[in-house]
């Protein structure tokens, strides 16, 4: 006898320009084919002897603002689970609703919000790991702790899955921390990183029991070549282990009839040769491990920026790009790797980007912020893929320069009235030139003496502009002076 009530869907919500929902069924597991049908308005008992339920029937996704973020228009719940991942493809800063819809469970909504905030990495972010088997993890972030450090709280969304740290903290200084996780039993649980001020950073555990992984997929160009490795959950058995591979089209892919793990080893690497375009499963088996296999694709795919173009910005200062695949992602997705050509002119957060299957977009935007002056690359790559480095400049750090029009050292406004048009701006200057390139600036302003005089707490410089006008409001009678400040740039002095 089981009973089902009249439970909602429910949701879990984060994005940060790109994310995952997780959208669980308050009804347990299902392993049989009874089907439950119609709609269920009350608490009801159902008997059928040794058999769960099934809900049969796709999850309707409605989305209230595709300009803000995208989903798929339906899911399905595999048989068995409970729940499954929502795709949020994140478009631009704002919110939007999604409504779930089943017609036996009814609707269940919840708030998606995009947010810029710098991102916690878990890495790495999908990784397969045996029963009592612990397994290192680091979690990084964007950008060194300030002093007194980041504290970070760790959820797990199946502790008799995995066993993780409820906590971590990053002392000041320093950018990341490492931790251990320890596999439980055969299942899979999420990992999420949380911490004041930071997007949520996540990373999904499988747990597997003495068995071989290979990648979630593995792309190839035609004649080329790609490095794969072979893991094992337990390490190869005295006298090492013989994993046997094969592909089930050889005319469109290849890989060598097996290979070896030497005794105490946990993985070994072989070549994937693409063939001709299309499209095969590849696969792995060995004496004693539960079998592998993944997706081959053949095909041309090249890693690129969004927007593109070289890329220019100044100390201290940072902008975003989203890696852009030419194709859509292969099953399982792509892992790009992002870096610095040269780590001590740039800083490049996150190291990893996930694209996931059928995407052409990484989850994650890339943000860049310039170290020191010079010139280096930001560089993609990807196993099988054709990988770029984009030129990239770092400038001087920026100064802020207010200058009144004729070139005073001071602005002289009479109480209850306001500045000439033009009277007092407030200028970039790099290298001590003023400067008409880069991004919008936003300027805070202020009056030292609040009684004396006000100025707009915030002016905008534009984005390829070198100025913008201050107007300055007299008050009382009086003298005081004006700041004006913005982040990673040097403070204007006071006029």
């Amino acid at each position: 006898m089981r009973t089902i009530q009249n439970r909602q869907a429910w949701w879990s919500w984060c994005c940060q320009l790109g994310c995952l929902l997780a959208l669980a069924l308050t009804a347990e597991p299902s392993l049989a084919d009874t089907s439950v049908s119609g709609l269920i308005g009350s608490n009801t008992t159902w008997q059928v002897a040794q058999s769960p339920y099934v809900l049969q029937g796709d999850v309707v996704l409605d989305n209230s603002v595709p300009s803000v973020a995208s989903v798929a228009s339906r899911v399905t719940v595999a048989e068995g689970q409970v729940g499954t991942d929502v795709e949020v493809q994140a478009n631009a800063i704002g919110t939007t609703t999604v409504t779930a819809s089943q017609s036996s469970l009814g609707t269940a909504v919840t708030l998606v919000e995009v947010v810029d905030l710098p991102m916690l990495e878990i890495a790495p972010g999908a990784p397969t790991i045996g029963v009592q088997r612990p397994y290192p993890m680091r979690l990084t972030l964007p950008q060194p702790a300030p002093a007194g450090g980041v504290s970070v709280t760790l959820s797990n969304s199946d502790p008799a899955v995995v066993s993780a740290p409820s906590s971590l903290f990053v002392s000041g200084g320093q950018q990341g921390v490492n931790f251990e996780v320890t596999g439980l039993a055969e299942g899979m649980s999420r990992i999420s990183a949380q911490a004041e001020g930071f997007a949520t950073g996540m990373a999904t555990i499988t747990v597997r029991g003495k068995a071989l992984v290979l990648p979630g997929s593995v792309v190839v160009a035609p004649g080329a070549q790609t490095p794969v490795m072979l893991t094992l959950t337990d390490p190869a058995p005295a006298g090492g282990l013989t994993v046997s591979l094969g592909t089930d089209a050889a005319g469109t892919a290849s890989v060598p009839d097996s290979v070896s793990v030497a005794e105490g080893a946990g993985q070994v690497g072989f070549n994937v040769t693409g063939v001709a375009l299309g499209t095969t499963t590849l696969q792995a088996s060995a004496s004693g491990y539960q079998s592998a296999q993944t997706t081959v694709r053949v095909d041309a795919i090249a890693l690129a920026i969004d927007p593109s173009g070289n890329l220019a910005l100044n100390v201290e200062r940072s902008l975003t790009r989203r890696v852009l695949l030419s194709k859509t992602a292969p099953p399982g997705g792509v892992t790009v790797q992002v870096a610095a050509a040269d780590p001590s002119l740039a800083a490049v957060s996150p190291a990893e980007v996930f694209v996931p299957e059928g995407q052409i977009y990484g989850l994650t935007p890339v943000t860049v912020k310039g170290m020191a002056v010079g010139s280096t690359t930001l560089d993609l790559s990807a196993p099988g893929l054709i990988g770029t480095s984009v030129p990239l400049v770092v400038n001087a750090k920026i100064a802020l320069l207010l200058y009144q029009a004729a070139g005073q050292s001071k602005v002289v406004v009479g109480k209850a009235m306001t500045s000439y048009l033009s009277e007092l701006v407030v200028r970039r200057l790099v290298n001590g030139v003023v400067s008409t390139g880069g991004d919008p600036v936003t300027v805070s302003l202020r009056c030292v003496d609040a009684s004396v005089c006000s100025v707009p707490a915030t002016v905008t410089i534009a984005a390829n502009g070198s100025q913008v006008i201050v107007p300055v409001s007299g008050l009382e009678i009086g003298s005081t002076q004006i700041k004006a400040t913005a982040d990673g740039m040097t403070a204007a002095t006071p006029m």
